[in-house]
C-alpha cells in the first residue's frame, strides 16, 4: 500500500473517530537506513535516553516522527518486548522485581517469564513511529490512544466486519510493549491495552487513556466498519438519547408551572393567590421536607 493510501486512511479515521491525539504508524526496522532522515532520536535530539512510551506520547501529541533503537531506549523491558535484545538472566529469574515489587521470588520468576515478547532472532533493531495521516513509513502496526468510548467504536468497527473477538491479556506490568505490541506482532491479531502505572507516570497521559494495537492488515477492515456503522447511526461523538421531555420538580422553570400560570393568572386569577397556592403545594412535597 502506498504512503498516500495510509495518509488517506488516517484522515478518514480522524473524521469518524475524532481522537484527541494522532493515530500512529508503528514500523519495526532491521537497519538504520530504514529510519527517515528527519526522524527525531532521543540521544541525538533530546540528549538523553527516553522510554518508548514517552516517544509515543511525543509523536501522538506533536505530530513529529520519532525513532528509537536499543541505545535510545531507557526501558530494557520495552527493548526486550520489541525484540531488540535477548532478555538478561536477572529478568528471567525474577531478580529485577523481587522483593521490591513482588514479595515471592517464584511468583516474580513466573511473572517475568509469562510476559510476551518478540523473539530477538527476528532481527529488529528499532522502531519508527509517525502520525498515520502523514506517515513517513509503511507501518506494521497502527496504534491509537483512546478513551473507552472511542475504543469501543474501534472494537465494534472491526468485529462487526470480521465476526471475530478481540482478546486482551494483562498482568499489570509490561504495558503496551509486552501486552500490545508483542502480541499483535506475534499473532497478527488486534488487541487493546490498559497502560501500566509507569506509563501513566512517565508519559503525562490521562488516566482515561487506553491503547488500541492494530496489525496493519486490519486497517481497511476498520475503515469499512466505520463507514458502515456511521450510516446506521453508530458514531463518535456518541449521539445521546435525549429526545424525551424532562420532568422537573414543581416550582422550577418547567413547562407545567408556566402552563398553570398562563391558565389561571392570565385568565383573571390574582397572582398573589396563585403564588400562595403554588408555594403551599411545593413545600408539602416529601422530598422538599427532607
Amino acid at each position: 500500500m502506498s504512503l498516500e493510501k495510509y495518509h488517506k486512511m488516517g484522515e478518514i479515521m480522524d473524521r469518524f473517530l475524532r481522537p484527541n491525539t494522532f493515530p500512529l504508524a508503528y514500523k519495526y526496522v532491521k537497519n538504520e537506513s530504514e529510519i527517515p532522515e528527519k526522524a527525531l532520536r532521543p540521544l541525538k535530539n533530546y540528549k538523553t535516553r527516553l522510554l518508548i512510551c514517552q516517544c509515543l506520547h511525543l509523536t501522538k501529541t506533536t505530530g513529529r516522527t520519532h525513532a528509537l533503537t536499543l541505545e535510545d531506549n531507557y526501558c530494557l523491558e520495552g527493548s526486550v518486548a520489541n525484540g531488540w535484545v535477548e532478555k538478561p538472566p536477572y529478568m528471567n529469574d525474577g531478580t529485577a522485581i523481587y522483593p521490591r515489587l513482588i514479595p515471592n521470588q517464584e511468583v516474580a520468576r513466573k511473572f517475568e517469564c509469562d510476559k510476551p515478547f518478540i523473539p530477538a532472532g527476528k532481527g529488529y533493531i528499532g522502531v519508527v513511529m509517525s502520525p498515520l495521516a502523514w506517515t513517513k513509513v509503511e507501518p506494521d502496526l497502527i496504534l491509537m490512544s483512546l478513551n473507552p468510548a472511542r475504543l469501543n467504536r474501534v472494537i465494534e468497527g472491526i468485529c462487526d466486519q470480521s465476526g471475530e473477538r478481540i482478546v486482551a491479556e494483562n498482568s499489570g506490568r509490561g504495558g503496551l510493549c509486552c501486552w500490545g505490541l508483542a502480541p499483535a506482532m506475534n499473532t497478527g491479531k488486534p488487541t487493546y491495552v490498559v497502560p501500566t502505572f509507569g506509563e501513566y507516570r512517565f508519559t503525562g497521559d490521562s488516566d482515561d487513556d487506553l491503547w488500541m494495537v492494530l496489525p496493519v492488515s486490519y486497517l481497511e477492515t476498520l475503515i469499512e466498519g466505520f463507514e458502515h456503522m456511521h450510516k446506521a447511526g453508530w458514531r463518535y461523538p456518541i449521539p445521546r438519547f435525549v429526545e424525551h421531555e424532562p420532568r422537573w420538580p414543581d416550582g422550577m422553570y418547567g413547562w407545567e408551572t408556566f402552563e398553570a400560570y398562563r391558565e389561571k393568572v392570565q385568565k383573571g386569577e390574582n397572582y398573589e393567590e396563585f403564588k400562595d397556592n403554588w408555594m403551599g403545594t411545593y413545600t408539602d412535597k416529601d422530598w422538599f421536607k427532607k
